[in-house]
């Protein structure tokens, strides 16, 4: 396609894209990002029903074509997915499954629809299909490390913890630097072992030699203090933030080490470099405070929030 095509195509609402495919002049592939683009900002201006009724009509082109080829299926599969994403958005959640159903009927050795199928069923509190969907999705495509913690997290909802536990190694066997999935597990023998020595499982944890998320810097640091390494924790934390100077996570985290060491002064610093970082905007502030809440806990979450005063 070239630019000047790909401008005029841009000018296109999500009716006129449709048509485009529908009177076989452009392929799928090639208008399948604008029209989700179109899609979605549709439903931002609340035109859900006239949204999904256009790419209804649109799978029901590849519905009628006799002798589907492997691409014409991937498209049919691929437009029931985008609606059912769409009624997932709009939170009609339940019509969303039954599209993303359609779509692995049309391609059963897809994974995307089975995952999107487990979302939905867990939005509506039905743990027991969500999970036999994140089964299905990794039985096609044990690569999707994220929906194995998804699937644990079900799991534990459950207190099925022997799923727990096998979901979990599952995902290290294929991945064995996974580092959320070695703080669920150290958590999981603490919660149903209390007794369980979980130092060896931490140490692998906190020896990883990857480059770490800001979750996995917050589990890091968290478990550099379960190991009494709260020096080692702080040092990292400096020449992490010298690389990235924007890192707001690790002034949090600095804070958090420096009221272990009863140092308020080098406290008050840290947190009002993490607010100046964060622009003092509450909402994002908030969003980080919870990220290391899920892993702290309140008590220490909430010495930190009290200090920088949010509105």
């Amino acid at each position: 396609m070239d630019s000047k095509t790909e401008k005029n195509l841009e000018t296109l609402d999500l009716t006129k894209l449709c048509g485009l495919v529908s009177a076989l002049k452009e392929p799928y592939d090639d208008l399948a990002e604008l029209i989700e683009n179109r899609a979605y900002a549709g439903c931002e201006h609340g035109d859900f029903v006239k949204v999904v009724g256009v790419l209804k009509d649109l799978a029901s082109v590849f519905e009628v074509l006799e002798n589907k080829s492997e691409e014409n299926s991937r498209n049919l599969a691929d437009v029931y997915i985008l609606i059912g994403e769409i009624c997932q958005y709009c939170d009609s959640f339940i019509e969303s499954i039954a599209w993303f159903k359609k779509a692995a009927i049309v391609d059963d050795h897809y994974a995307l629809p089975f995952h999107h199928a487990a979302v939905s069923y867990s939005k509506i509190g039905d743990s027991a299909n969500a999970i036999k969907y994140f089964e299905q999705e990794i039985a096609l495509m044990p690569g999707n490390y994220y929906s194995y913690l998804l699937l644990a997290n079900l799991y534990e909802k459950r207190e099925e913890f022997d799923n727990v536990e096998d979901a979990l190694k599952r995902l290290l066997q294929r991945d064995p630097e996974n580092i959320q999935a070695l703080h669920l597990l150290v958590m999981l023998y603490h919660r149903i072992y209390p007794e369980a020595d979980c130092i060896l499982l931490q140490k692998r944890l906190t020896t990883v030699n990857k480059k770490l998320s800001e979750m996995e810097l917050i589990i890091w640091v968290f478990h550099q203090c379960a190991l009494g390494n709260v020096q080692s924790a702080l040092d990292y934390l400096v020449a992490k933030e010298a690389d990235s100077p924007e890192l707001a996570i690790a002034n949090l985290l600095k804070a958090h080490l420096f009221t272990l060491d009863k140092n308020y002064a080098r406290r008050r610093r840290e947190l009002a470099f993490f607010k100046s970082k964060n622009q003092g905007k509450t909402e994002i502030i908030r969003n980080k405070l919870a990220e290391f809440n899920s892993v702290f806990g309140d008590r220490a979450t909430k010495t930190l929030e009290k200090l920088l005063v949010l509105s």
